[in-house]
């Protein structure tokens, strides 16, 4: 993920995901709390809940998003 960006809210009605940062540090905003997640650290997104993920720094970001069960069809953006 690019420094300085950000995917849109959002929530997956059935899908649970967890979030690995291979490198840099990820912001993960899950019901409105923000949490920092750096390398070699995971956050678990639980089924329904708002959630974003930013790249608040200077550098790139490399994180992994598994998804059980597979998150495809299971998204809906939320708009502030």
């Amino acid at each position: 993920m690019p420094p300085g960006s950000a995917e849109v809210s959002h929530r997956h009605s059935k899908a649970q995901q967890f979030f690995f940062v291979l490198s840099g540090e990820l912001v993960l905003e899950s019901d409105g709390v923000r949490h920092v997640v750096r390398a070699r650290e995971g956050a678990h997104v639980a089924a329904g809940v708002v959630h974003q993920a930013l790249n608040v720094s200077d550098a790139p970001t490399e994180f992994l998003v598994i998804s059980e069960p597979p998150s495809h069809d299971d998204r809906e953006n939320i708009s502030n």
